[in-house]
């Protein structure tokens, strides 16, 4: 069982201003609530009782905002960062967060998602691996982290937006991590993304996951209005099938 997850939502969102000049990112509305609300319901849904979300980019409206939500049974610790870390550098600073915990989901808020977390949880506790990283089929492979799977699914090659993608299967940003792992390839060094940095070293220590369920990541203007245009039911249900 998964109980804890690390929410990463401390990034600028550059791609999308003017509107991330005075909203962070996590806090854009779609279909009138923010991408940050989605994450969660969705991951109270699938079980998480303890959530760590950092934040950096506008703070003090994150604060305000989770001070503002109905009460709820979701612990939420936030993790402010002065300087922004990195993904895996948040991930490693907030190591006695989850020390106690044998496995934590980690996941980027830039994506909508109505991920099936309780299938991809199970997934990883029958694999013989430490990590396993969701992923999906990218339009455009040389703008993704591109993962290569063996036919037992584990992750035997991973290049960051390559020129020349040996696949199209692309790091969907939802992963989970074994934390007798992560003290095992602990790097203290600052700044350090899990894409660039971390996942190139789980090569053979990990396993790939195939989301079946919709993902979309929020990162332009384009993906944005693509977002509000979604039937406004159909986040609720992880069944849901919608192309764009």
């Amino acid at each position: 069982m998964i109980n804890k997850c690390i929410l990463l939502a401390a990034g600028m969102g550059t791609r999308l201003m003017p509107i991330t000049n005075h909203t962070p990112k996590c806090l854009i509305k779609i279909k009138g609530k923010p991408l940050l609300e989605y994450w969660l319901e969705l991951i109270q849904k699938h079980g998480i009782t303890e959530v760590l979300i950092n934040t950096h980019h506008l703070h003090k409206q994150v604060t305000e905002y989770i001070k503002s939500m109905p009460s709820t049974s979701l612990k939420i610790t936030l993790s402010h960062e002065h300087d922004l870390l990195g993904s895996y550098s948040t991930v490693v600073h907030n190591s006695s967060y989850y020390k106690d915990d044998e496995s934590i989901l980690v996941a980027n808020t830039d994506n909508l998602t109505n991920a099936n977390l309780s299938q991809f949880f199970e997934n990883h506790f029958s694999n013989a691996y430490g990590a396993t990283i969701a992923l999906f089929r990218a339009k455009n492979p040389a703008e993704c982290g591109i993962v290569e799977m063996d036919l037992q699914n584990k992750i035997i090659g991973f290049e960051e937006k390559p020129s020349y993608p040996k696949s199209n299967l692309s790091n969907a940003g939802i992963y989970v991590f074994d934390t007798k792992l992560l003290k095992e390839l602990e790097d203290k060094s600052p700044s350090l993304d899990i894409g660039k940095s971390f996942l190139p070293r789980l090569i053979g220590k990990s396993s790939g996951y195939f989301l079946n369920e919709f993902l979309l990541d929020i990162g332009s203007h384009t993906s944005l209005k693509a977002a509000n245009k979604l039937p406004i039911e159909f986040l609720k249900d992880s069944k849901s099938e919608f192309s764009l």
